[in-house]
């Protein structure tokens, strides 16, 4: 009777440990990445928020934008060696070059060639994006991670984004708030992580 009692509490151990692991890996990487903007009327500031993978860059359509920069506080230099510039649309289809801020193309990563998705199918009329992107041999942006400084001009706030890794990354809406994308999938699991623990709990 205790071999069997024993037997029950290892399942019910392992059942919790499984369903708690898929769960994690389940949210790994499935949320979309969201992009806060932070305007005053005249410039403004982008923080990028993921957990979706390393991310390499990603492009913001606003027509009004007049010049684009990164900001590298004392404390934080992990933007070191990023680019940016302002792409029309029409560059944009006939593919842009992804340099290293030298004129150099980059290698160390694999650039989207960006002739293959038309500037139209994401950028809801806009003529034109504000462009942010790992230099050659940069770091991208860690998995889990919230990061800033990348600051621009316009005359008014912008709103579609995409995102890009090795390839593009879907995107979405630059948000003033994070939000959360329902995952049935992580549900279930945890769902079955705690029915473990219930039976645990039970059995002592």
């Amino acid at each position: 009777m205790n071999t069997m009692k024993s037997i029950s509490y290892k399942l019910s151990a392992t059942a919790i440990s499984l369903g708690l692991l898929f769960t994690m890996n389940v949210n790994a990487g499935t949320n979309p990445p969201v992009i806060d903007e932070y305007f005053d009327g005249f410039s403004g500031e982008f923080v990028v928020h993921t957990d979706y993978d390393q991310i390499y860059g990603f492009a913001v359509a606003n027509d009004t934008a007049i010049d684009s920069f990164i900001f590298i506080p004392p404390s934080n230099t992990i933007l070191t060696g990023w680019q940016t510039a302002i792409v029309s649309d029409v560059d944009w289809d006939a593919g842009f070059l992804f340099d290293d801020g030298f004129g150099s193309s980059i290698t160390s990563w694999e650039t989207p060639d960006t002739s293959l998705l038309p500037f139209s199918s994401w950028s809801d009329g806009a003529s034109q994006a504000i462009v942010y992107w790992a230099g050659d041999g940069i770091k991208p942006l860690s998995p889990y991670s919230s990061t800033g400084g990348f600051m621009f001009e316009a005359g008014f706030s912008a709103s579609p984004f995409l995102v890009f890794g090795d390839g593009f990354v879907p995107g979405g809406e630059v948000t003033n708030e994070i939000s959360s994308v329902p995952l049935p999938a992580a549900v279930w699991l945890f769902g079955s992580a705690l029915i473990g623990l219930f039976g645990f709990v039970r059995r002592r």
